[in-house]
């Protein structure tokens, strides 16, 4: 995977580019397309740096991000990418909801921001026509506690925690209303070729059935599925969608 250097890398050497990884390598001409499902930062490749060489990470980790970003243009100018990188650098939460909402579909009341009243205010609303607000970081990373790794994942605020969101003037947050689903579609766009996964994110209970990230995978399965007219439908309360188009 791409968004874990150190298990992988990449070379260039007389106008051809090589992935490289263990003992294999692929030349440019043997690279038919590329999945770009998440694109690593610079803190990744610096995260990647040998302890050994620590002193020097920041140096090192600049070295191969310029050689990965380079090589990765290459690539993207030569071969099939999926995304492409102009649209990869442009599926910010914000942009998503932008241009999910411009393009008709029903989405949910959604707050990103830092202004702790504005926030407090969202979540009253949801609470006061009935529904239920929710929490979610803007972008997936991981914040490391005693040297510990944790990550944030989609959670439901109750009223109590409302007096808690002054902290938030130092870390915009993303505030939703909560879409309560009976299973979790995800949409992969490929020209006019739809592919379909049914997760049956609710199986597994707990934490899983309000976001299925948290990756109990053993107990939440996955269905190949066809979409239609009814599942395809945004407001509806059986199904929490995510499309991905490319």
């Amino acid at each position: 995977a791409l968004d874990q250097p150190g298990a992988w890398g990449f070379s260039f050497r007389n106008g051809d580019v090589q992935l490289n990884w263990a003992n294999e390598s692929l030349g440019l001409d043997e690279i038919r397309s590329v999945f770009v499902r998440r694109l690593p930062n610079l803190d990744a490749f610096k995260r990647s740096v040998p302890d050994s060489a620590n002193e020097y990470s920041d140096y090192i980790g600049q070295q191969a991000f310029g050689l990965f970003s380079d090589c990765l243009a290459v690539l993207d100018s030569a071969t099939c990418f999926v995304n492409p990188l102009a649209s990869s650098s442009r599926l910010g939460k914000a942009v998503q909801a932008y241009h999910a909402r411009a393009a008709g579909f029903s989405t949910p009341a959604t707050y990103i921001g830092s202004n702790p009243e504005v926030a407090r205010q969202f979540c009253e609303q949801i609470f006061s026509s009935g529904g239920q607000p929710c929490v979610k970081p803007i972008v997936n990373t991981k914040v490391t506690i005693n040297g510990e790794p944790y990550t944030q994942f989609t959670n439901t605020i109750e009223p109590a925690a409302l007096d808690q969101l002054d902290s938030l003037t130092s870390c915009p947050t993303i505030f939703q209303q909560y879409v309560r689903k009976a299973y979790e579609i995800r949409a992969t766009v490929i020209g006019d070729r739809i592919f379909a996964a049914r997760i049956e994110s609710q199986h597994a209970g707990g934490g899983t059935a309000t976001d299925w990230r948290r990756y109990n995978i053993p107990h939440t399965p996955h269905y190949a599925m066809k979409l239609d007219r009814k599942s395809t439908r945004l407001n509806s309360s059986h199904a929490n969608i995510s499309y991905a188009v490319f």
